[in-house]
C-alpha cells in the first residue's frame, strides 16, 4: 500500500471535503480518534483547535498513535466523546460494513461521523435562496454496479464499493447506520464535491 501524502491543497473539491472533515465535528466535543491517518491535515488542524486527538491506521509507515483495524479497535468502551472516519470504510468488503460500524460505535462515547464516497455520475442544480445559509444542491445520480470482490483483489481496486452502486443507495446505508443504533443528526454532500457523502451520527442509548 502506498503512503497517502495528498496536499489537502491539491485541488478545490479536497478542501471543500477537508472544510467539512473538520467542521462537521461538534464543538463541544475534546476527544477525538480519528481512524486513517491519511496525510495528517486533519489531526494537525483539530489539534491546533484544542481538541485531544488519537489517530488510528493499519499502516505503520504513517506512524499512527495507534496501529489496528478498523473492525478490531482493541481499545475499552465508550473511549472517546467522537470517532471520525472519513474515506475507510469502502476499503474493505460491503459484508464488513455493519461489523465496522458496531466497533466504531462501541469506543464512542457519543458520536461518529463518517464520508464514503459517491460513484457514478451527477447531475446537480444550485439554487440560491434569500435565506440564511445559502443555497442548496440537488443532484440526480446515475449510478453503476457494484465492484465483484474477485474483480477488486485482481485489478486492486482501492474501493470495494462506494454508494451510487447497484443496491448501495444512500437509504439502504442509512438504514444500516440506524441498524447498528445511531441516529442520523446530519447527511449531506460537500458543495462543489458530489464524490463524498458525509454522516454526522449519534448514539442511541
Amino acid at each position: 500500500m502506498k503512503t497517502f501524502n495528498e496536499s489537502p491543497f491539491s485541488n478545490l473539491p479536497n478542501y471543500i471535503s477537508y472544510y467539512y472533515q473538520i467542521n462537521l465535528i461538534p464543538k463541544k466535543i475534546s476527544s477525538i480518534l480519528e481512524i486513517g491517518i491519511g496525510n495528517k491535515f486533519v489531526s494537525s488542524q483539530l489539534r491546533k483547535l484544542g481538541k485531544i486527538v488519537t489517530t488510528l491506521d493499519v499502516d505503520r509507515k504513517l506512524k499512527p498513535d495507534i496501529i489496528a483495524n478498523v473492525n478490531a479497535i482493541g481499545l475499552k468502551d465508550r473511549s472517546f466523546d467522537c470517532v471520525i472516519c472519513y474515506e475507510v470504510l469502502e476499503h474493505l468488503p460491503l459484508s464488513m460494513f455493519e461489523t465496522c460500524l458496531n466497533e466504531l460505535r462501541r469506543i464512542s462515547r457519543k458520536y461518529l461521523i463518517i464520508s464514503l464516497p459517491f460513484s457514478g455520475f451527477a447531475a446537480g442544480l444550485y439554487l440560491k435562496l434569500p435565506l440564511r445559509g445559502g443555497g442548496r444542491i440537488f443532484r440526480i445520480p446515475l449510478p453503476f454496479f457494484s465492484r465483484p470482490e474477485k474483480l477488486v483483489k485482481k485489478f486492486k481496486i482501492a474501493h470495494y464499493w462506494a454508494i451510487g452502486e447497484g443496491k448501495i443507495s444512500r437509504n439502504f446505508t442509512r438504514k444500516r447506520l440506524k441498524g447498528c443504533g445511531f441516529k442520523v443528526m446530519k447527511e449531506l454532500s460537500p458543495v462543489l464535491n458530489s464524490h463524498h457523502i458525509f454522516w454526522v451520527l449519534r448514539k442511541v442509548k
